[in-house]
């Protein structure tokens, strides 16, 4: 049986042109050959499986060929190239740091440059993992690096470019080479697979290369291991299996379910997914990532972003036209949130259940939302007909309905206190044709929204005339004048509103303060001690009472203000609520106290009190020589 030999190193570019992903850095190393301006080092540096040895092994065969191409690549006929594809070459030395890494080594081969190359141009030395050498051994290459022989050529190879000596970076021209796209990836795999006479679905070659982050040897190894398990037919099903990947439809079915507000459907898939064995931290970063791809998908300009395959690419914008904005990026917010504390959380599974729910929550919150109205300019001045002509502008006046029809008026009862709350009705402007049909669309609203204590809407109609009032709510409903009084039907409208504006109802709050006086706030300020017994500043002194229900509060040191400033919010709700007064401040003054008289506690301390009373213990303590312990 032949011996196999794996795709990473069979399908191994051999000339600059077929290197994958790497245009810009292959192009300048192209045009150093053609000018001959090639530098006596060079440090290649990049994440694993990007090419940097291959291009190190191409650039040695290269400079050291006899018969370049019109494309100044090798000719892979002269004698130094067939050596050097045979693994023959004298004049090519490749070492590996990691294995080789002391001072000896680096003096071994300090002492190798010093032979000349044997019918070649050039004798290069290809160091990989060049980061492994200890400090000795990068110190004892320095000298060599930097005045090295005519004819030799290091080429560094690392993939950890900040534990390199910045003497050693000073002496060498740098390529960083950058992650291989998943199309170009996809398309080498495409290759290889046509080679090898193996059927694949293009969506399979997209998910290994998404796997592969970027390496294109990680995703070959992953190829040939997938080969070997399918049986030369590389299917979308069979691939996430094999590589333990969560298929983009449990993503999509998720977001369908958290766009509608549907719970349980989300809860279920969440479920599937967890008894397939993934992990629910992979889930949610997975998610993270379709929320952002459909993100992307918003604009034109960025759908470029998108690494994904043209069938997914198409699922992701029909997906998007279904969320907005505001949706995703709180959406994103909380998957984000979740992620970060996933780790510290005892229950994970519960942890994103929750997030769960607040996602299906956003979009219902946003439907709550009314939208403007459109302004008095915007509204038809006829039917759908465009034949039929308009009336003059002097005719526009507001339509009053007739008084004789009253719509009820309803509002739900409220727990809260009561409040006196005036809505003032805007007069609109509404053009009236000859068409009756739209006259009645044309008419203002009969309705009025309102909301109470931020949580309680109703719904109540106007009268013409009259201030209806809701006792159970204390609510005072003012009709503006266009509405009490019917205005002449051929008088023009003398002032026209701004367009594009528009009018909503007024709504005041009046909320009722009780006075209160001193005595009553040291009442209200004991109860605040005890509920606030861990604040110790609120029981040292005693507040004042000025003008205009403000308090203030005397404090002797910034930590005193800073407890207090802590903790204002809650300090103020609870003396609005016992005093019954909203318009309470608090107030914090900084005093100046006389200082404090330190107690003795030590010998020492008690021996100054003392000696203060009585001068003469110095001189006793003195005459015997007593020594007072600390």
């Amino acid at each position: 049986m032949d011996n196999f030999i794996v795709s990473a190193r069979k399908y191994r570019p051999a000339t600059f042109e077929s290197v994958v992903g790497q245009r810009s850095i292959t192009t300048t190393l192209k045009n150093a050959i053609r000018t001959k301006q090639i530098a006596q080092a060079f440090l290649f540096c990049g994440p694993r499986g990007v090419g940097k040895t291959t291009c190190a092994r191409i650039l040695a065969k290269t400079i050291n060929c006899e018969n370049l191409t019109e494309s100044f690549e090798a000719c892979n006929e002269c004698p130094s190239c067939k050596s050097f594809n045979e693994s023959t070459s004298f004049n090519v030395h490749e070492l590996d740091a990691a294995s080789n890494n002391s001072v000896e080594d680096i003096r071994s081969l300090v002492e190798q440059v010093r032979i000349p190359p044997q019918s070649a141009r050039y004798k290069v030395y290809i160091i990989d993992e060049v980061h492994m050498l200890s400090s000795a051994a990068f110190n004892a290459f320095l000298k060599t690096l930097e005045e090295p022989p005519a004819y030799a050529k290091f080429i560094l190879a690392t993939t950890e470019k900040h534990k390199i000596l910045p003497t050693i970076l000073s002496r060498c021209q740098i390529y960083d080479f950058r992650r291989i796209n998943l199309d170009d990836i996809a398309d080498h795999l495409a290759y290889v697979a046509n080679s090898e006479h193996i059927s694949f679905e293009p969506e399979a070659l997209h998910v290994i290369a998404q796997k592969a982050d970027g390496g294109l040897r990680d995703a070959l190894s992953m190829f040939d291991q997938l080969v070997n398990s399918t049986g030369h037919e590389l299917t979308y099903k069979k691939v996430i299996e094999n590589l333990n990947v969560l298929d983009f439809e449990f993503y999509f079915k998720i977001t369908d379910a958290l766009v509608k507000g549907d719970v349980s459907t989300a809860f279920l898939i969440l479920n599937e997914v967890l008894e397939n064995g993934f992990d629910g931290q992979h889930f949610l970063t997975g998610l993270s990532s379709h929320l952002r791809n459909i993100l992307v998908c918003k604009d034109a300009a960025t759908i470029k972003l998108l690494e994904v395959s043209q069938t997914l690419r198409n699922r992701f914008l029909e997906q998007c036209g279904l969320c907005s904005i505001m949706f995703i990026a709180q959406a994103l917010d909380i998957a984000n949130k979740c992620d970060l504390s996933y780790r510290t959380s005892s229950n994970k599974r519960l942890h994103i259940e929750i997030a769960l729910l607040q996602m299906t929550r956003l979009n219902g919150q946003g439907n709550n939302q009314t939208l403007p109205g459109p302004s008095p300019q915007q509204q038809p001045t006829g039917g759908n007909n465009p034949a039929q002509p308009q009336q003059p502008t002097t005719q526009n006046r507001p339509v009053i309905p007739p008084q004789s029809q009253q719509p009820q008026s309803t509002i739900p009862s409220s727990s809260a206190s009561t409040s006196n709350i005036n809505i003032q009705q805007p007069a609109q402007s509404s053009p009236v044709t000859n068409n009756p049909q739209a006259n009645r669309s044309g008419a203002i609203p009969q309705t009025t929204s309102i909301k109470i204590n931020g949580g309680t809407s109703a719904t109540t109609g106007l009268k013409n005339g009259n201030n209806m009032v809701i006792p159970s709510s204390g609510i005072s409903i003012k009709p503006t004048a266009s509405q009490a009084a019917p205005m002449p039907k051929e008088e023009p409208e003398t002032e026209e509103e701004p367009e594009g504006e528009f009018n909503e109802p007024i709504i005041e709050f009046n909320q009722t303060s009780k006075s209160f006086t001193q005595t009553e706030l040291e009442r209200a300020w004991e109860k605040l001690q005890l509920k606030f017994d861990t604040l110790f500043s609120l029981s040292i002194r005693k507040p004042k009472l000025i003008e205009d229900f403000k308090i203030i509060y005397p404090i002797s040191s910034q930590l005193e203000e800073n407890e207090i400033l802590q903790n204002r919010y809650d300090i103020v709700n609870f003396l609005k609520k016992e005093l019954d007064n909203h318009q309470i401040e608090l107030i914090t003054e900084l005093t100046q106290e006389g200082p404090v008289e330190r107690k003795a506690f030590t010998d020492k301390d008690k021996f100054e009190k003392m000696a203060e009373k009585n001068p003469l213990l110095y001189k006793f303590r003195e005459k015997l020589d007593l020594e007072i312990p600390y």
